[in-house]
């Protein structure tokens, strides 16, 4: 009975199929990455909850003809019966950013969040991508209807004083509850890019001014 010999693979063999292998997982990786797709599953579920918290405060205000205060809004069942549990983030349990009016019956609100993918294009539709909230720390948010977030958008215009030195306005884009409109607030500055990156120094603007010269609104 004639056998028939089989021939195992080589070295080289198995080295070229483990190269193949991996050149294959990484291209795998490279479109679907299961950190990127983490990111964005808990980025939908944090739009989910500032939309839930949104319909529940409209609701609240509906009954009381005020937004609830800071404090309220903080405790795990402080939206009830609107919201059995307020929603918190995801990944550090804690309540979201609510920043209320002012007041003992506050007439409007925002809430912020961060979002981990921050090519999210939701970041952009609502103003976030350069800060939003307190200090800026924010990238996404909701807020009561007709108020705007506040954005944190840092514009400096950079000139020469009379010297020859360089002379600069920082400028933050905020939002006037008075005017309803976002206004230029400044600051002087003694040094042109200080704590500000290069490249968000420019010539000529309407936020920009020169230390001899009026304060530039």
């Amino acid at each position: 009975m004639l056998r028939l010999k089989t021939k195992g693979f080589t070295l080289i063999e198995w080295l070229i199929v483990i190269a193949i292998i991996s050149i294959l997982l990484i291209i795998v990786f490279a479109h679907i990455n299961p950190l990127r797709e983490r990111d964005r599953a808990t980025d939908s579920r944090r739009k989910a909850d500032l939309d839930r918290i949104s319909i529940a405060l409209e609701e609240f205000y509906s009954d009381h003809d005020c937004y609830p205060s800071q404090e309220t809004f903080n405790l795990r069942e402080g939206l009830r019966p609107y919201l059995s549990q307020t929603p918190r983030d995801p990944d550090t349990n804690e309540p979201y950013a609510y920043t209320p009016e002012d007041s003992s019956c506050p007439q409007y609100y925002r809430v912020y969040a961060n979002l981990r993918w921050e090519d999210d294009s939701a970041i952009n539709e609502v103003g976030c991508e350069v800060g939003c909230g307190p200090d800026g720390i924010y990238n996404y948010g909701t807020a009561s209807p007709g108020v705007g977030l506040v954005t944190e958008e840092i514009v400096t215009g950079c000139s020469a004083d009379i010297d020859g030195e360089g002379a600069c306005w920082t400028c933050v884009s905020t939002y006037s509850e008075e005017l309803d409109d976002f206004v230029c607030a400044c600051n002087q500055s003694d040094d042109c890019g200080q704590g500000i990156p290069a490249s968000f120094c420019f010539t000529e603007s309407t936020c920009g001014g020169n230390r001899s010269g009026p304060m530039p609104y």
